[in-house]
């Protein structure tokens, strides 16, 4: 809790994802340092909303960097690959 009157808090805030594990599902995960994580769509090397919201806007706007699965189509196909992608984490 938050004591006001020393405008500290009394339990030590943590990180609740610590860097050695992999948290899936688009929360904050660690990419590969070969650069391998292909959910990680900005290259931010981390892989969280701002990912899959900037996927979605290039995917809207037909954008080639959206062609996520190379098959040289932006398609409904590249949605559900980067999606499953995006969930499993890197």
């Amino acid at each position: 809790m938050f004591d006001l009157a020393s405008g500290q808090f009394d339990t030590p805030i943590t990180n609740p994802f610590p860097t050695t594990e992999i948290f899936s599902a688009g929360a904050w995960a660690p990419c590969l340092l070969d650069g391998s994580c292909t959910a990680d769509f900005n290259g931010d090397t981390i892989v969280d909303f701002f990912d899959y919201l900037d996927f979605v806007a290039a995917f809207a706007a037909n954008e080639p960097v959206s062609d996520f699965n190379a098959d040289t189509v932006v398609d409904f196909f590249d949605y559900l690959d980067f999606v499953a992608a995006f969930a499993a984490g890197c």
